[in-house]
């Protein structure tokens, strides 16, 4: 699989010319959108992108991202585990910091 590329001259391999899906110039439109439903700057970059390039590329880009979600929720589970083995649950923490406390006082 070849890279992604950022420009529609990047997409020669992928069966031919590439032409951009056509997206509308109403600014107005879009102004209302946005502030209708709160669009951030981050949030338009990701939408912008996947407007203008192919659904194949745009498919395994979003598979790309369930996978790495994926691996980074696998290793936060691995996480919290070791932590609650090390260290107890809530219950367990708040009954030795109020035994520790009657102890001292």
């Amino acid at each position: 699989m070849g890279a992604i590329h950022a420009s529609p001259e990047g997409y020669a391999g992928h069966g031919g010319s590439y032409v951009a899906p056509a997206v509308p110039n109403d600014d107005a439109l879009a102004n209302s959108y946005e502030h209708s439903h709160n669009i951030s700057p981050i949030h338009q970059a990701f939408i912008d992108f996947i407007e203008t390039r192919p659904a194949d590329v745009c498919a395994n880009i979003m598979i790309c991202l369930v996978n790495q979600c994926d691996f980074l929720l696998d290793k936060q589970i691995a996480k919290l585990e070791q932590t609650f083995t090390e260290t107890g649950g809530l219950r367990e923490r708040m009954y030795n910091a109020r035994k520790n406390y009657r102890q001292n006082n």
